[in-house]
């Protein structure tokens, strides 16, 4: 398979230097996909402006390294992706779960805005953890509040009491008398 990679601290980018994206070359992206992982590459943009057909194998492989990136908390952007291969994406219904831009230049952004993100979320989630331990819950005062907010339960009918302006059909009549049958 002929492609390039362009090694970035926060992504890695493959463009690929072949027409077809097919069974041919499939295999060999996914194990690029894999190395990229094992060596703790989270973020990957995958430059496909020079393929015009991608088939189900190519497919498969591009889902992979989403896949790959996703679980390592990263991210994959395409970039360069011709109105052929748009089609395919489309009618396959990945154009809306995979992240597409038009240029090289956008999906390295997209990638950079995307690590911000992450660390404004982690930061967000470290001073919610250190907040919690400066101001402990008090487990009694939790307990006093779920209390006075006790829902509604259905067996407790037998508080209920009729309202003089409230009238009843027969029906309701019937059932509140069988429940009382069972009491």
């Amino acid at each position: 398979m002929k492609f390039s990679v362009d090694k970035s601290d926060k992504f890695w980018a493959i463009s690929l230097e072949e027409n077809k994206l097919d069974a041919r070359i499939a295999p060999d992206l996914k194990s690029e996909f894999t190395v990229m992982s094992n060596r703790g590459i989270r973020n990957i943009i995958l430059d496909l402006s020079k393929v015009s057909f991608v088939d189900s194998s190519g497919l498969s492989a591009v889902l992979l390294g989403q896949r790959t990136c996703k679980n390592m908390g990263g991210i994959m952007v395409l970039c360069g992706v011709k109105d052929s291969v748009m089609k395919v994406l489309k009618i396959a219904h990945l154009d809306k779960n995979l992240d597409i831009l038009p240029t090289l230049d956008e999906a390295i952004e997209c990638v950079f805005l995307y690590e911000i993100e992450n660390e404004i979320s982690i930061q967000d989630k470290q001073r919610l953890k250190s907040s919690e331990e400066d101001f402990p819950v008090d487990e009694e005062e939790e307990t006093t509040v779920s209390k006075k907010n006790k829902k509604y339960n259905d067996d407790d009918d037998d508080d209920f009491e009729e309202d003089d302006d409230f009238e009843e059909d027969d029906d309701f009549e019937e059932e509140k008398n069988s429940k009382k049958r069972r009491k």
